[in-house]
Order: C-alpha cells, then sequence, then structure tokens
C-alpha cells in the first residue's frame, strides 16, 4: 500500500461527473490523494474514477454523501484524514437544488434562497 501523499489529501463534493470529475483527476496528477464525494446512487461513476486516480499511482476513497447534512459533512472530513491524510485542499463543488425535474423559470423564491444563500 502507498504511504500518504507528500502534497496532502483533497476532498472534492459533487465528484462523480463533470466539473467536480475533471478537478479531481487533476489533483490526482499533481500528486493529491483524493476523496471522492458524490450523492448515494453514483457509487458506479465514482468507483470508475477513483480506479482511474489510482492508476495514476493516487489513492482515492469513496464517499457518498448528502453535503446539505452537516454531519455527513463532517463524517466525510474525519474520514478523508483518517484514511489518507492531512487535508490540504477542499473543493466544494456539489450543487443542491430542490427544483430538481422542474425549469429555472418555475423555480420559487424558497427553493432559490435554499439553493442559493443557505450555504
Amino acid at each position: 500500500m502507498s504511504t500518504h501523499s507528500a502534497k496532502g489529501a483533497a476532498i472534492v463534493t459533487g465528484a462523480a461527473q463533470g466539473i467536480g470529475k475533471a478537478i479531481a483527476i487533476r489533483l490526482a496528477k499533481d500528486g493529491y490523494d483524493v476523496g471522492l464525494n458524490d450523492i448515494p446512487g453514483k457509487e458506479d461513476l465514482l468507483r470508475a474514477l477513483a480506479d482511474g486516480i489510482t492508476s495514476q499511482g493516487r489513492r482515492s476513497i469513496i464517499i457518498t454523501a448528502d453535503v446539505a447534512n452537516e454531519g455527513s459533512v463532517v463524517e466525510m472530513i474525519k474520514r478523508t484524514v483518517s484514511e489518507l491524510g492531512v487535508l490540504r485542499v477542499m473543493v466544494a463543488n456539489a450543487g443542491i437544488s430542490l427544483t430538481v425535474g422542474k425549469e429555472f423559470i418555475d423555480s420559487n423564491v424558497l427553493c432559490l434562497d435554499s439553493a442559493l444563500l443557505k450555504h
């Protein structure tokens, strides 16, 4: 098993696809071990990403959690530090939406406040 990265660990939320995935890949290329987070149901995408990171000689862990839940975020950080070492980078890429399945124009003010101002 490889040792902790000299650069330390990183966490990327919303890492299963898109910008989060690209950031996780870049962090691994730059020498970080990476904690990969996304919501339950995206484990297959996270596993494929973790395999790619491992093939680059870095370590990664998969942490499914809802970042809207503060306790889940605390546990995600604790687990990353425990398994990957000192946390040096945290990328809060995950989006929170109460308007899934709706057009943006149909969003009400409460939904927008929750998504944009709460966090």
